[in-house]
Formats: structure tokens, C-alpha cells, sequence
């Protein structure tokens, strides 16, 4: 039951990290002229609101240790979680291919803002990707399978009626 608190706190970190993708891709939206975008800043906004909102609704759930229905499955939690990694990862990259090359313009605001924003997508979609190990690990310890609950009580009911 050890990897709650390490859950808990990948979420937030996870919280802190969408929050400054937001700032970041909005200031980027906000900083280009209305004909023009770039679709992937777009993509990344979204995703981090989306994160935002899953940070906001796993927290409570896990710090507050009570059953929600399927809301506190294992499976919810990993499906939210591939959601956010795939659309983290396609970003990531995808900014990443556009942006390779900003070196020479290093120091201009417009510069520096893309930098933040490929930097900061890798490490958003980091921070996912060791939430799902965090998870299955949780999942693991407590002898647990994808459909039940991620506080482990029905480990320790079976462990009750066992004795």
C-alpha cells in the first residue's frame, strides 16, 4: 500500500507541469497573430486543460481512500492515464520534429517560449508515463487485477475472511 503517497505526489507534480504547459502554450497562442497557429500548440493546450482535469478528479480520489464504483478502478486510471500519454507523446514529438533547431534564435521571447514548451512536454509526458508504472506497481503489490479498486481493500477483505 506503499505506492499511494508516491501516486499522489506524481499527480501533483503532474498538476504543477500542466498548469505551466497551459501558461506556456497559451502565451504561445496568445503571442501569434490570429491568422496564423500552430495546430500542435493547440494540441498541447488541450491536453494539458484535460490534464489539469484529471489531476483535479484523481487526487481526492486516491488521498480520500473511499470506493467510487468504477471511477476508483485500476482500469479508469489506466485508461485516463493512456489518453494522456498518447496525446503527451504525440506533441512532444511532433514539436519537438517542428522546433529541433532552435539554437541560433536562443534569447528572443518567441525562442525561448518553444523551448519551454518542447522541454516542458517530455517532461509532462514523463511524469504520465512513471503514474502508469506507479500504478501497475500499486496494482501488482496488492495482488490486484485491472477491474478492482486501487485502495486494496479487496485484497484485504479476502486476507479477512481467509483467517
Amino acid at each position: 500500500m506503499g505506492f499511494n503517497p508516491l501516486r499522489i505526489s506524481l499527480y501533483v507534480l503532474l498538476f504543477i507541469f500542466a498548469v505551466i504547459m497551459l501558461g506556456l502554450t497559451g502565451r504561445r497562442v496568445n503571442f501569434t497573430e490570429p491568422e496564423f497557429y500552430d495546430p500542435i500548440i493547440v494540441e498541447l493546450l488541450v491536453t494539458s486543460i484535460l490534464a489539469i482535469i484529471w489531476t483535479i478528479v484523481m487526487i481526492p480520489l486516491l488521498a480520500a481512500r473511499t470506493r467510487a464504483g468504477v471511477v476508483s478502478s485500476y482500469l479508469f486510471e489506466q485508461i485516463g492515464l493512456f489518453i494522456l500519454f498518447v496525446m503527451f507523446l504525440v506533441g512532444a514529438a511532433i514539436a519537438t520534429h517542428k522546433w529541433h533547431g532552435l539554437g541560433f534564435c536562443f534569447g528572443t521571447n518567441a525562442c525561448n517560449i518553444l523551448t519551454a514548451v518542447v522541454a516542458f512536454s517530455w517532461i509532462t509526458w514523463a511524469t504520465v508515463f512513471f503514474l502508469q508504472i506507479a500504478g501497475f506497481a500499486h496494482m501488482a503489490g496488492a495482488k490486484q487485477g485491472l477491474s478492482d479498486h486501487f485502495h486494496g481493500e479487496k485484497s484485504e477483505m479476502r486476507e479477512r475472511a481467509a483467517a
